[in-house]
């Protein structure tokens, strides 16, 4: 199941990067528009067919948006996932995706390799617990591929079921050894890991004051994380009653939003991973020359519409949002505060954010060490545990008190 999670991650990949190649290159290059500038009309245009399309597939579909957190409590509680339930999602984040949406491919990509996972499990006629095994195998296989770990999903397992009193020790096992085979396969499939690494100074030496910078930052991160929240929050009040009925008019806002502020901020459109035109690499290589008032303006421009395309129905993940988030400040913070090496500003400020959103600080202190070098682990892992205890009461909020306790603790 591993070896299928890594092919669905691949797919998904290979279709991400040609359509985005397609929709925001080659068309664009054969009508006379360059691309390089960003010209606006285009750009609004792609984003407002993207928000038809993933309406009409809410509209057409009735499966609502979810995240991450909304999927893992269904799969907790169901112990399985249907097909229209699982691929709509993955369906409809990929297109989002494709037409611009400032929105993470790891949620679509979870409903889609859970759905596929008892797909098979069931079809075999297995028992309940070996549907559950099945397609968390499928899950760590992509994950394992997503964030270069074999372990990333059995330590979100792990840390969700710490935090909600719920712990299988059963599922570990056979869920690492399938993430172990899926980011094998990915790196042979690709020659690269999904996340790739943040090309950056290293950090020659270590200096104790590393420590005490971490707090601070994690602490930046935290707050963004916070007005992240709070606003989603508050837009998902007034969305949520219309999800379904007015899913292509909420879509259409979130798109002509997108486009009107990509017009002016192009780097906010795609998740800010290395498989578009646009990307987060571009930010860190032109830092110095874009000034430290336009980062700061750019972390908080993709915030607002990481926020916008979620809370309106352009459902997909959180964590590349976030480190772009959380990067963009980071490397502000390095602009005005040049002592401070940059692989920290933006480590700790990444991790800050992330912890607002996810509880998960075993796994992404790992995986953004990974990401920036393992001699910074300690240091991430201060600014993780600072920002995780001053949100932890900070949680997403999705429905009835029941389901909002349920959510925030999968969270």
């Amino acid at each position: 199941m591993g070896i299928l999670g890594a092919f669905i991650l691949y797919a998904f990949v290979v279709i991400e990067h040609y359509g985005i190649e397609l929709l925001w290159e080659i068309i664009p290059n054969f009508l006379g528009i360059k691309v390089g500038i960003l010209y606006a009309p285009w750009v609004i245009s792609m984003c407002l067919i993207g928000g038809l399309l993933v309406g009409s597939i809410t509209r057409i579909s009735k499966v609502p948006p979810l995240i991450l957190a909304q999927e893992m409590e269904h799969i907790t509680k169901s112990g399985r996932m249907g097909m229209v339930e699982g691929i709509i999602p993955m369906v409809r984040g990929l297109v989002g995706i494709l037409f611009g949406g400032s929105i993470g491919p790891e949620g679509p990509l979870v409903a889609g390799c859970a759905a596929i996972g008892t797909w098979f499990a069931e079809t075999a006629k297995l028992t309940k617990p070996e549907v559950m095994a099945c397609l968390s195998c499928t899950i760590s296989g992509m994950f394992g591929g997503f964030l270069n770990v074999p372990f990333g999903w059995p330590l979100i397992v792990t840390e969700g079921g710490l935090e909600s009193g719920k712990l299988t020790w059963k599922m570990l096992l056979p869920t690492i050894l399938a993430g172990a085979v899926g980011a094998g396969l990915f790196y042979v499939l690709t020659g690269s890991y999904f996340m790739g690494t943040f090309k950056v100074p290293p950090v020659l030496g270590f200096d104790f004051m590393f420590l005490i910078y971490a707090v601070p930052l994690g602490l930046v991160g935290a707050l963004l994380g916070i007005l992240f929240v709070y606003f989603f929050n508050l837009l998902k009040r007034f969305s949520r009653p219309r999800e379904i009925r007015h899913a292509i008019e909420l879509a259409l806002l979130a798109g002509l939003n997108l486009g009107v502020v990509a017009s002016f901020f192009p780097l906010v459109l795609f998740d800010g991973g290395d498989l578009n035109v646009l990307t987060f690499a571009t930010l860190i290589a032109n830092a110095a020359a874009i000034g430290t008032p336009m980062l700061v303006a750019y972390s908080f421009m993709k915030l607002s519409v990481t926020v916008i395309c979620l809370g309106l129905g352009w459902a997909g993940g959180l964590f590349f949002p976030a480190f772009f988030i959380g990067g963009s400040m980071g490397l502000a913070i390095n602009l005005v505060f040049p002592f401070i090496p940059l692989a920290i500003c933006m480590s700790c400020v990444m991790i800050g954010v992330v912890m607002a959103l996810a509880k998960f600080p075993i796994t992404f202190t790992l995986v953004i060490g990974l990401a920036f070098g393992l001699s910074l682990t300690p240091i991430v892992a201060v600014a993780a545990v600072t920002a995780y205890l001053f949100t932890y009461g900070v949680h997403f909020k999705f429905g009835n008190n029941n389901e909002e306790k349920v959510a925030a603790r999968a969270s």
